[in-house]
């Protein structure tokens, strides 16, 4: 019995350690990675650039988008990256294409696969959130807040890596800037303000390298 009892410690033991050695290397990957362009090998970039082409080829056709090719941004970064820029390089008028279903559902899906896409970023330090934050700031909400935060925190819980990487919405680029800085150098409505800082109040204490606070920025908002 008393044997039984110490193989099934030491089975314990070896579980432990196991699972302590796959999260403190997931750990040293993220912290190696932090502020470069981050492309973590289980991101399934070939399966991800292929339901994007699918995805741009029907708003393409809806003409929500002058094109079916995507954009590769200059900088960089993932399938999200990708996609952000090509909705801005190829826009139409009028159009508003991240509040269109079938671009929701991409981007959600995609993040059910690998969350960690909207915290890796390109080769100026900008995640996803900073694009929209630069290219569509008109819809930045709270809806759009707690989802970043939702999958963070799932990100957080599956890699094992809490308290480890900064979220999102506190990433500087290589400029000093958080997606807040950036959104109100867009001229960002007051409720996308007002949506940060009720995400994160320190967001307000965040400078740029130009020593500029959010606060700063603040003036030309609507």
């Amino acid at each position: 019995m008393g044997d039984a009892s110490n193989r099934e410690l030491v089975m314990k033991e070896k579980e432990a350690v196991e699972d302590f050695k796959k999260k403190n290397e997931a750990a040293d990957c993220f912290l190696q990675r932090k502020g470069k362009n981050s492309l973590f090998p289980w991101t399934r970039i070939e399966e991800e650039d292929e339901k994007l082409q699918n995805l741009l080829s029907k708003l393409h056709q809806r003409e929500i988008i002058r094109t079916k090719r995507r954009r590769i941004p200059w900088s960089g970064g993932n399938v999200l990256h990708c996609l952000l820029c090509t909705l801005w390089w190829y826009r139409v008028p009028r159009k508003h294409p991240l509040e269109d279903d079938d671009v929701q559902e991409f981007i959600k899906q995609a993040l059910d696969s690998s969350p960690v896409l909207m915290c890796e970023t390109n080769e100026v330090g900008e995640t996803p959130l900073h694009l929209i934050a630069i290219f569509f700031p008109n819809f930045i909400d709270q809806s759009v807040l707690r989802m970043v935060c939702y999958y963070f925190k799932r990100f957080e819980d599956e890699y094992g890596v809490e308290d480890l990487y900064l979220p999102p919405w506190r990433i500087k680029n290589k400029d000093g800037n958080t997606p807040l800085h950036m959104a109100l150098m867009e001229s960002a409505p007051l409720r996308c303000f007002h949506a940060f800082l009720k995400l994160d109040h320190d967001l307000l204490e965040y400078q740029n390298n130009e020593m500029q606070t959010p606060l700063h920025l603040l003036s030309p908002c609507k």
